[in-house]
């Protein structure tokens, strides 16, 4: 997420911010080669809107041909075959868009708050920060605001907080959903990650571990399990 690149597995694409920090580029992984670009509105253009994003754009969604991004101008879906835009909303005041699939839209309303807006109901708003819309729209989930280790789910529409098959004590490096009710996390062992007061050491003492879970449900499977975070930094579960 850090480098502003997303991908699209079932068409076997990526997004990313092109180097000149305005063009948005979509590459096809089987083809290696660039097949769309798209050139976004930047603060200070003539097309940018008073209280839209004061950053370059950012990418949020990509579900192949529909990308979803936020520029200067607003949020957008821009379909990249066709070449068209489109607005997704146009009221910034509702927070920051996180992620939207169909009809539901998750934001960052305060700086550990987050908000699930539908098309029809109540939005609801939880303890959080960041996070990702489970396919079919039945879940959310978000780290816990709990100094950024843990993640907590939530149900669409009641915001109910249901088990997540990770605890509050768990070190979650990455995590997303894999299906409409299944998550796969990326783990790292407490032991192994340096404290507040122990700037620069690592350890490799502690395992990383990959491990899928069903929401609501007790039971969770440990793919792999391997070396501690000196061996593996930057390993994502992606």
């Amino acid at each position: 997420p850090g480098a502003g690149l997303v991908a699209a597995e079932p068409a076997q694409q990526v997004a990313w911010v092109a180097e000149d920090g305005r063009t948005l580029e979509v590459a096809d992984v089987l083809q290696v080669e660039v097949v769309a670009r798209l050139e976004t509105v930047l603060p200070g253009d003539e097309d940018a809107l008073e209280g839209a994003s004061a950053e370059g754009p950012r990418l949020v969604r990509f579900a192949a041909p529909e990308l979803v991004f936020v520029d200067a101008a607003g949020e957008h879906q821009w379909h990249t075959r066709t070449g068209s835009v489109s607005t997704v909303v146009s009221d910034p005041d509702q927070g920051d868009l996180v992620d939207v699939v169909g009809v539901t839209q998750l934001r960052q309303v305060g700086r550990e708050s987050i908000q699930v807006r539908q098309l029809l109901g109540t939005p609801v708003v939880r303890l959080g920060e960041g996070g990702e819309i489970s396919p079919l729209q039945r879940f959310v989930l978000t780290r816990s605001g709990e100094g950024g280790t843990g993640v907590r789910v939530f149900a669409v529409g009641s915001g109910e907080e249901v088990d997540s098959g990770v605890t509050r004590a768990d070190v979650v490096l990455d995590a997303r959903f894999v299906s409409p009710a299944r998550i796969t996390f990326l783990l790292a062992d407490r032991a192994a990650v340096p404290g507040a007061s122990e700037a620069g050491r690592s350890s490799a003492t502690g395992p990383l571990e990959i491990r899928t879970c069903e929401v609501r449900a007790a039971g969770c499977v440990i793919h792999w399990e391997g070396g501690g975070l000196a061996d593996s930094g930057a390993v994502l579960a992606r």
